[in-house]
């Protein structure tokens, strides 16, 4: 099938893109040339540091802007779980269970990000997150920006082992909010 659709670098604005032209049935190349991107997009995860770089914006107030670059296979079954419930909500009661592997500790106003703990191997990892980021940027900047360095630790460590996130655990007003991580289990070769 001959190629519509050529985008060059699969990062923030050129994956995304390359998705959407996908979904609307266009046959599409992307390339890059950073061998990590690649690897990443390949084992189904991506994290951007720093993705919109300085900014003196309300909403990011100099913190680095990093980001995930999420995708929902729309066909398959833990999609239609989802959708079917009609909420977010837990996979299953064993994510409570999961070891936090980014633990919180009262830090004032807010919870501080404890030490990371990058030795676990357990099928499935919590990372804890701020419940309200935005409103520590404004009132605590530096331990906003303690906790983006934290995350970014954990993430590289745990997606260099070949876990990715695969659900959020973020109800309104929960204390101690928190990503799911899982071990991709190996792709047999084809």
């Amino acid at each position: 099938m001959p190629t519509d659709v050529g985008i060059v670098g699969a990062g923030y604005v050129g994956l995304p893109l390359a998705v959407e032209f996908g979904r609307a049935g266009r046959t599409v190349v992307c390339i890059e040339a950073d061998g990590r991107r690649v690897e990443a997009i390949g084992r189904g995860e991506s994290y951007v540091e720093n993705v919109y770089g300085a900014s003196t914006s309300p909403l990011h107030a100099g913190s680095p802007t990093d980001r995930f670059i999420a995708s929902w296979h729309v066909a398959s079954p833990h999609v239609a779980r989802r959708v079917e419930a009609g909420a977010i909500v837990a996979r299953d009661a064993g994510i409570g269970a999961a070891p936090a592997v980014l633990p919180t500790l009262p830090d004032g106003a807010f919870r501080g990000p404890g030490e990371p703990e990058l030795d676990h191997d357990a099928p499935r990892l919590r990372v804890e997150i701020p419940a309200d980021f935005l409103r520590m940027l404004g009132a605590a900047p530096d331990l906003a920006l303690a906790w983006r360095y934290a995350s970014r630790r954990v993430f590289h460590t745990y997606f260099a082992r070949g876990y990715r996130v695969v659900d959020v655990d973020a109800e309104r007003g929960r204390e101690r909010p928190s990503y799911l991580l899982a071990r991709r289990e190996p792709i047999a070769a084809r």
